[in-house]
């Protein structure tokens, strides 16, 4: 046991990358001693152990490849073992051979588990990132290194890794995204939001967070996701199914809603904007992103800002939303004239909304 207390730390920092050039030299020759090899097959399975502790769930493909994986090395010594044995004067040989092949393929073994553990989380670290930005009243879409699609809703950002790999496929996000990531069973691909961490190996998905809104929620469209609560000293984690809205809010905690109309929150992507049900100052607030402009309400006794409404917007210009509202509800809409600023540059469009008393 002293021996596994010796090498483990050793072993450890050279699959990391992070030992010293003393270190590394024992840790080749330990690689090359045959004495190591029980050592080594132990730590080996300490660490499926803790694979299996952890409660990582693996797929029957992931399985499927890791158990080929197995079979090929030990494919690789048959082949060994069975080109020298059939000549009876190398037997002494090939026994030497194939031990020398089991040596060398249990290192890699051992880095494959390690890889394969390590690649399945969150990658915490300081690279650089790429930033894209979309001002209020526009959409972006975007392709990340890997060939994942995002679209960017009106004032979102996202920031991805500058050296962008299949260990680190990951972005944060603010505002409103829509992704469909490339399928990858053994790299899953986070999203990370200030109070949510998602992750997917190969999904479409909507993710809306914005700062000042009183929720944020995730839908799924097709696949499966694992969200996890950044806020939470419970560790609360969800699995979503295709149809399942995650929604969060600082009052109510989580609240998880099957069988959803996916469309009524993904058909942004396509310029349309779906309400169902839906309370006006919620409505008046994505009104405010999609067309840029500000809108104040002035209903203090909420007399009509949480009135639910059903509407559809593709092609309607604002005015022509905001005179169908008035025909709605007994409200005024009094729009303020642009004013030039120093700079030379507009301010933005207001409406102020009242409630009409004389109704």
């Amino acid at each position: 046991m002293n021996r596994i207390h010796e090498i483990e730390p050793l072993v450890d920092d050279y699959l990391r990358n992070s030992c010293t050039r003393q270190e590394y030299e024992k840790v080749l020759e330990i690689l090359k001693d045959p004495e190591y090899n029980s050592v080594l097959q132990f730590l080996l399975s300490k660490k499926w152990g803790e694979l299996e502790t952890n409660s990582i769930e693996l797929s029957e493909e992931d399985k499927k490849d890791i158990r080929q994986s197995l079979s090929n090395i030990h494919h690789e010594i048959n082949l060994i073992e069975e080109h020298w044995e059939f000549r009876s004067s190398f037997k002494k040989v090939s026994r030497v051979l194939v031990n020398i092949a089991a040596t060398l393929l249990l290192p890699v073994l051992f880095l494959s588990i390690w890889y394969f553990s390590n690649t399945r989380e969150y990658y915490q670290s300081t690279d650089s990132f790429i930033t894209l930005n979309t001002p209020a009243g526009s959409k972006l879409r975007s392709q990340l290194p890997d060939g994942t699609v995002v679209w960017l809703n009106s004032a979102s950002t996202i920031k991805y890794p500058q050296n962008y790999t299949k260990r680190n496929r990951q972005v944060m996000l603010t505002g409103e995204a829509y992704f469909e990531v490339t399928s990858d069973k053994l790299h899953p691909f986070f999203v990370k939001t200030k109070d949510l961490l998602i992750e997917v190996t190969g999904t479409k998905f909507n993710v809306n967070e914005y700062s000042d809104d009183k929720s944020s929620s995730v839908v799924l469209e097709k696949g499966i996701v694992s969200v996890k609560s950044l806020n939470s000293s419970s560790s609360q984690e969800y699995k979503l199914v295709p149809g399942d809205k995650l929604a969060s809010t600082r009052t109510k905690g989580f609240v998880l809603d099957h069988n959803i109309d996916v469309q009524k929150y993904v058909s942004w992507i396509n310029g349309k904007l779906i309400f169902r049900d839906d309370p006006l100052g919620e409505i008046l607030k994505k009104l405010s992103r999609w067309y840029n402009v500000e809108i104040v309400v002035n209903d203090p006794k909420g007399k009509f800002i949480n009135l639910p409404f059903n509407m559809t917007i593709q092609n309607e210009s604002l005015p022509q939303i905001m005179e169908y509202l008035k025909r709605a509800v007994p409200i005024t809409i009094k729009e303020e004239e642009l004013v030039l600023k120093g700079d030379g540059s507009f301010n933005r469009r207001k409406y102020i909304i009242n409630y009409r008393l004389n109704n």
